[in-house]
């Protein structure tokens, strides 16, 4: 890996498939500044500082790779802890509005104080647990792409995430390598939720021996929801 985060950062990007100007990939290193001076007080990640660039930034634009974001859509990110992965994809979509939502409030307020840092208006973080925001008009179905990352079994996860996601939105959890027996313990939830898993994409993570896998899935069609639960 290149020695320089802006390289390191440059070059895993075009790897992905992302395109960067040179304004975010500055804003996206400043991020990692952020993150790991917030981290001496509070416990964010345990990522080490010279795998930043692959684990949180690059690991993070691989939502764009892999799902179409439509311009100026709704993302959210669900148990955002230290603001990966919705901090770096707001600064790389400025088009589209980030919710940051984490039941601790102590990493929302880190984040909100990253965000006016980086001169982020596209940002909105939030302080609620899943279930209870899961409950308010403005969050429920509301969100063109909901994201989570090392948040909980997949099994758990879906549950938190279904209530969020649009009609015609997608769920995007980020999973390490070996996630198909995760998948399989959670069928059962997923039919609960009413969410299809559209896909897996196992995903290298450029200059790291590391591989992600991003859980893909999508609101059940209501008559397909019909017919399965008549059987």
């Amino acid at each position: 890996m290149p020695t320089d985060a802006h390289a390191a950062l440059r070059a895993g990007a075009c790897v992905i498939g992302v395109p960067l100007a040179e304004e975010q990939v500055a804003n996206l290193v400043r991020f990692i500044e952020c993150l790991y001076e917030a981290n001496e007080t509070l416990n964010l990640t345990r990522i080490p500082r010279n795998e930043a660039v692959a684990r949180h930034l690059i690991e993070a634009l691989t939502v764009l790779s892999v799902v179409n974001v439509p311009a100026r859509s709704r993302i959210l990110d669900l148990g955002t802890g230290g603001g990966v992965p919705g901090i770096p994809l707001a600064i790389a979509r400025p088009d589209c509005r980030v919710t940051l939502m984490d039941a601790r409030r102590k990493k929302v307020d880190v984040v909100r104080r990253m965000g006016d840092m980086l001169g982020l208006e596209n940002i909105e973080p939030v302080h609620a647990r899943a279930e209870d925001a899961a409950m308010v008009d403005r969050y429920r179905n509301a969100f063109d792409v909901v994201v989570a990352r090392a948040v909980a079994p997949l099994k758990r996860l879906v549950g938190w995430m279904a209530p969020f996601v649009a009609a015609g939105g997608v769920a995007v959890a980020m999973k390490g390598s070996d996630v198909d027996s995760e998948v399989d313990d959670a069928r059962t939830a997923l039919e609960r939720a009413r969410l299809t898993l559209e896909e897996i994409r196992r995903t290298p993570v450029p200059f790291v021996q590391a591989e992600r896998s991003l859980v893909v899935m999508r609101p059940m069609l209501r008559h397909r929801y019909r017919e399965r639960s008549r059987r």
